[in-house]
């Protein structure tokens, strides 16, 4: 045999147990691989079903919650508390009106010559019949038994609950009167709420408590 060919037989025979000797790696290198393939595969499915489940219950969430309402319905502000009508009366004494600021004349023309007169406070609906009848009015009655009326005109409640009294007299013509007002067991005060061009009268008014008078 040929040089040749004894050197082309023995680089083939090497060649063949290098492959050989290699295989053995390699082959443990591949299946390493394999395995982590199959890992990563495997983490990646199961990463992938956790997205899909929670994906489909916040997707399914919403529709388990009840539907909104809409905005919330209107609701109307509560009426104006209804004023009692009715007279309401109150002891008054002459130095008691003189300290409100009525006039010495005055207090003897209202108290008849007296030093004490019960005053009456009368609040009714306006009559069809008596359409110019004052639904607010104010008289003394003294010892003499003569109503003597001091003030009258119309009143209304405001939608806060306010008392306003417009007086129709001749020295204080258009004067409104503004009170905060209770009633407890048949006892009307006033709790004046604003200053009044009137302050002999918004005193007057302000002042002690009210007793209901029967009808």
């Amino acid at each position: 045999m040929l040089v040749e060919d004894r050197l082309r037989t023995a680089l083939a025979d090497q060649a063949a147990t290098v492959r050989a000797e290699a295989e053995g790696p390699l082959a443990l290198v591949r299946r390493r691989r394999n395995r982590r393939l199959t890992g990563w595969a495997a983490g990646a499915a199961a990463a992938l079903v956790t997205v899909v489940a929670t994906t489909a219950v916040l997707v399914a969430r919403p529709l388990e919650q009840p539907e909104p309402a809409g905005p919330p319905a209107h609701r109307e502000d509560p009426p104006a508390r209804a004023f009692p009508l009715g007279t309401y009366a109150r002891d008054l004494a002459a130095d008691e009106a003189r300290a409100a600021g009525f006039g010495r004349a005055e207090v003897r023309h209202l108290f008849g010559g007296g030093e004490q007169v019960t005053v009456l406070m009368t609040f009714r609906s306006p009559s069809e019949s008596q359409p110019r009848r004052n639904a607010w009015v104010v008289r003394f009655v003294g010892g003499d038994g003569e109503r003597r009326v001091r003030d009258g005109g119309d009143f209304q409640v405001g939608d806060d609950g306010e008392l306003d009294i417009t007086s129709l007299s001749i020295e204080c013509f258009g004067c409104v009167y503004h009170f905060d007002w209770s009633l407890q067991q048949n006892r009307l005060i006033l709790d004046a709420t604003a200053e009044a061009r009137s302050p002999a009268m918004q005193a007057l008014l302000d002042g002690g408590t009210w007793e209901r008078q029967r009808p």
